[in-house]
């Protein structure tokens, strides 16, 4: 299992779709829309678990707002969340999930999932801001402070994370750039050959994003 983890807007998808493209299986996932026309590449089995699985932990009823740090799950959490990933990749060995809901119920998955490969993608802030900032569906906040908190919980959720499991920092700027040392260091981290294969189109993404 690959996890990919990230705030919204890092380019987990363009990362998801590199790995995609070199067999690994993402499962069934949300369609592309006017918001992401290249694809989210986000498991919708996943992603309605994990929705599901904030609003019934979310007690002051924030809904978008709410971003816990370092929440603890109890066991029934742990044995439900590998009840669906197990029934979305049975019989697969090599999957990738996607979603920016795992950094932040991410003790969730370590203890789910200890052996997980995690990735954890590094986009400059002042490019994430830029982009929330383009992207309409991003509406919860709206002044840049507000913004910053709501990073800062995801920030400090991946630091704990880095520290708990195995992971590998990915820089985003090098993907894009099509940097052989960061593909070989991914490659080297998944245990498997990954190879750019025109999935990177730079002025697309910098046109987009």
């Amino acid at each position: 299992m690959i996890l990919v983890v990230s705030p919204p807007r890092s380019g987990s998808s363009l990362v998801t779709n590199l790995l995609k493209e070199n067999g690994v299986y993402v499962g069934v996932c949300k369609e592309a829309d006017e918001n992401n026309k290249d694809g989210y590449f986000e498991n919708v089995a996943i992603q309605k678990h994990l929705s599901e699985l904030m609003r019934s932990i979310d007690a002051e009823n924030l809904g978008k707002k709410f971003q816990p740090i370092n929440y603890t799950f109890a066991n029934e959490h742990i044995h439900h969340l590998r009840q669906v990933v197990g029934k979305e990749f049975y019989g697969v060995h090599n999957y990738a999930i996607k979603n920016v809901k795992i950094a932040l119920t991410w003790q969730l998955w370590i203890e789910a999932f200890p052996s997980a490969k995690v990735l954890i993608l590094n986009r400059s802030r002042t490019e994430i801001l830029k982009s929330i900032q383009k992207s309409p569906f991003m509406d919860q906040y709206t002044t840049e402070d507000e913004w910053n908190k709501y990073l800062d919980a995801y920030y400090e959720n991946m630091a704990w994370m880095e520290k708990s499991c195995d992971c590998l920092q990915v820089n985003l700027s090098n993907i894009i750039a099509q940097d052989n040392d960061e593909l070989f260091n991914m490659s080297a981290f998944c245990g498997m050959e990954l190879s750019y294969k025109g999935v990177i189109k730079k002025e697309l993404w910098n046109r987009q994003r």
